[in-house]
C-alpha cells in the first residue's frame, strides 16, 4: 500500500530550500493548452489539500492547497519582476498576509538582483506581523533592508515594484515610483485610480479576459473580448483612452520588440493562479521528502473532492 505524507503550510514553504518553482510556473504558462493536467483536490483535517501520487517514490503526497498557491503567486510574480523590473536597485512593497508577504520577500530578495529595501505591509494582528528568522537572515546574506508595517501607503513609498496579494487594498497609486510596476495576484479589483494611470495592463492568460469581463480593467477596455486567435480586438471608434492590454507572454517568451524595463506606470494581473498542476505539487513534495520535512499519516488516502 502506498504511504502518504502530510505536509502543512510550514512544510510546503521550507521546501523551498530544495525547489526552485520560477522555472517550472513559467514553462506551464507558456505551454497554454499543451500544460500539465491539474493535481487532485480533497480535504484533510480540515483543509483544502492537494493530493498527488508518486509512484516512483511510493508515496502519496498530501500538501496544503493555500501553502502551494502562495507558491504559485510568489513565483510568477518573481517571473514577471525579472522582466519588468530594470537593473536599478528595486524598491519592493508587499501588501497581504504574513505568510504571503513572507514568501514574496524571500522569493523576490533571492532571484532579483539590486533589491535594496523591502516595505512589508502586514494586515492582519499585530501579533502577525512577525517576520521568521530564516526570512530575515535571507534578507540580511542579500544585502536587503526591511521594514514591516500595517500602513498601505507607507509601505508603498518610493516602491518601483509593488505586489498586492490581498483583496480590498485602498492606496495611494501617486505615492510610488513613476514607473512602478504593480503585479496583482490578489484577482480582485484593485482602487480606480490604479487602472487609470497604467499605461499597459498586462495580463498572463489572454484567453481568460472573457470570463472577466466583471472586472474593472476589462470593462475599461473594449477590447476585453478575445478574438479568436486569443489577441484582444482593436478598441471601438470615438470608445474614450484606456489601458492597452498586453499580453505577458510575450514578455517572458522575449519575443517582443520592445524595451524590457517600463517607462510609464505599468500594471499586471495573473489572472490563471489557483489552478495548480500535477507536475507542479509532486515537484514540492519530492523536494519536502528529501528534506525530511512532513508527517507521515495512517490515511492514505485522504477524501477527495466529489466523493
Amino acid at each position: 500500500m502506498t504511504s502518504a505524507l502530510w505536509l502543512n503550510g510550514d512544510d510546503v514553504h521550507g521546501a523551498l530550500d530544495a525547489f526552485e518553482p520560477v522555472t517550472p510556473l513559467v514553462e506551464e504558462l507558456l505551454a497554454g493548452d499543451g500544460g500539465q493536467p491539474p493535481a487532485a483536490t480533497g480535504s484533510y483535517r480540515g483543509q483544502e489539500v492537494l493530493i498527488v501520487e508518486d509512484p516512483a517514490m511510493a508515496v502519496s503526497f498530501v500538501l496544503s492547497r493555500r501553502a502551494v498557491h502562495r507558491i504559485q503567486r510568489a513565483g510568477l510574480t518573481a517571473a514577471v519582476a525579472r522582466r519588468l523590473v530594470g537593473p536599478t536597485a528595486a524598491t519592493i512593497c508587499i501588501v497581504g498576509s504574513r505568510e504571503s508577504a513572507t514568501v514574496h520577500m524571500t522569493m523576490l530578495a533571492k532571484r532579483l538582483e539590486n533589491v535594496a529595501h523591502v516595505a512589508a505591509c502586514v494586515l492582519g494582528d499585530a501579533a502577525d506581523r512577525s517576520v521568521a528568522p530564516g526570512t530575515l537572515d535571507d534578507l540580511f546574506m542579500a544585502g536587503v533592508s526591511l521594514s514591516v508595517g500595517n500602513n498601505v501607503n507607507e509601505a508603498l513609498f518610493g516602491a518601483n515594484l509593488v505586489v498586492i496579494d490581498t483583496a480590498g487594498v485602498e492606496l495611494r497609486v501617486d505615492w510610488a515610483s513613476p514607473r512602478a510596476v504593480i503585479v496583482n495576484t490578489s484577482g480582485q479589483d484593485l482602487p480606480a485610480a490604479v487602472v487609470e494611470r497604467a499605461a499597459t495592463v498586462y495580463v498572463d492568460d489572454l484567453r481568460l479576459l472573457p470570463e472577466h469581463q466583471h472586472r474593472d480593467f476589462v470593462r475599461r477596455n473594449r477590447t476585453g473580448c478575445a478574438s479568436s486567435n486569443g489577441r484582444p480586438r482593436g478598441r471601438p471608434r470615438g470608445h474614450r483612452a484606456a489601458p492597452d492590454i498586453g499580453d505577458l507572454k510575450t514578455l517572458l517568451r522575449g519575443d517582443r520588440c520592445a524595451p524590457p524595463f517600463p517607462a510609464r506606470f505599468v500594471l499586471v494581473e495573473l489572472l490563471s493562479v489557483g489552478t495548480i498542476s500535477r507536475r507542479f505539487a509532486l515537484g514540492i513534495g519530492r523536494a519536502a521528502l528529501n528534506l525530511g520535512l512532513g508527517q507521515r499519516i495512517e490515511n492514505p488516502r485522504p477524501r477527495q473532492h466529489g466523493e
